[in-house]
């Protein structure tokens, strides 16, 4: 499936954050989209309403530099494009079935798939809240650059089995990690690229081409991939401040998953005709075209959708009745 979430994305009002620019997301309600699955992980269903389906990304145990979700090559291509000097990366965690994760990696991004290991350039968000970066300028995130003057090393706030937000934030001098909203480390950085700098991350980003969601541990270290949870990724082109962190965090808590129906209704795209065909309605839904901005485009004929007089590019069609929702996007050429 080829990747349907552009560059500029704007969130709006639906969780009353103000606009950003969001460069990917997946809350995993259609699957894993352009992602890939690399390894034993699924998509299975959550019991818990506001999550529904989720990203398990070690579902048949644990293995070092197997089980991950490996996210399209062009994120971190797009934020260096984007040119903010900004970036946030956020989800929600379940500990899920992980035994051994202290030393595992969340996120991670390299230059190329691991060969015996990985090498730079890279970028590592630890569980136990470390950073790691190493892209055209480097930085360890030292105990004497965190703001407190020491790191907080932790994983205990997953051992709850409980879901948790996870947030990243960067810029080229401060970098923070989020838990539930609250900073778990916080460091101020030089700038310099002796040491002391992210700026790689948007100057250079497009050499950060393997991109994982969940495990892929750094260098040649031995330590597992996780057997966590996730839903609900999102990855930005600015920093997040606390109070649209807290905004994310409020709203999700809030918004159930619709159940996911319409078994019978197919939607189908002939690029050749201009035109999007629905079969299976039964004249009570409600069908919307949406555009990437979240603009509604008024659809005459809910069965048959003429695409001669769009613009080129990505579209959501949303159906709906009551509770039930089916979207499906689709790239109109």
């Amino acid at each position: 499936m080829k990747r349907f979430v552009t560059l500029i994305l704007l969130l709006g009002t639906l969780y009353n954050v103000k606009a950003q620019t969001l460069l990917y997301s997946n809350d995993f309600e259609q699957g894993v989209n352009d992602a890939v699955i690399i390894g034993n992980g699924v998509i299975e269903d959550n019991n818990n309403p506001l999550f529904g389906k989720v990203f398990h990304n070690a579902a048949d145990g644990q293995a070092i530099r197997t089980n991950y979700l490996q996210l399209p090559a062009t994120i971190f291509a797009d934020l260096q494009t984007a040119a903010t000097n900004a970036a946030t990366i956020s989800f929600w965690v379940n500990k899920g079935t992980a035994v051994d994760y202290f030393w595992t990696p969340i996120f991670s991004a390299y230059g190329a798939a691991p060969v015996n290991g990985n090498t730079w350039p890279m970028m590592v968000l630890q569980s136990r809240g470390i950073v790691q970066v190493n892209n055209a300028g480097w930085c360890d995130f030292t105990d004497a650059q965190n703001v407190t003057g020491t790191n907080t090393v932790s994983t205990v706030w997953l051992d709850d089995n409980n879901w948790h937000f996870y947030a990243a934030v960067f810029t080229p001098n401060n970098v923070k990690v989020y838990i539930d909203g609250t900073v778990m480390n916080e460091w101020n950085l030089t700038g310099e690229e002796g040491g002391g700098s992210t700026s790689g991350l948007f100057t250079n980003g497009s050499a950060l081409t393997y991109i994982c969601l969940g495990g892929n541990q750094a260098w040649d270290w031995a330590d597992p991939d996780p057997a966590y949870l996730f839903d609900k990724l999102r990855i930005y082109a600015d920093a997040l401040t606390k109070e649209q962190i807290d905004a994310l965090i409020a709203a999700d808590n809030t918004t159930a998953i619709p159940k996911i129906a319409f078994e019978t209704v197919h939607i189908a795209y002939d690029a050749s005709g201009n035109w999007i065909t629905i079969t299976g309605l039964n004249g009570n839904e409600k069908v919307e075209l949406v555009n990437v901005l979240g603009q509604t485009i008024r659809v005459p004929h809910p069965s048959v959708i003429h695409t001669g007089n769009l613009n080129k590019g990505v579209y959501m069609v949303r159906i709906s009745k009551g509770n039930e929702l089916k979207v499906q996007k689709l790239l109109v050429r």
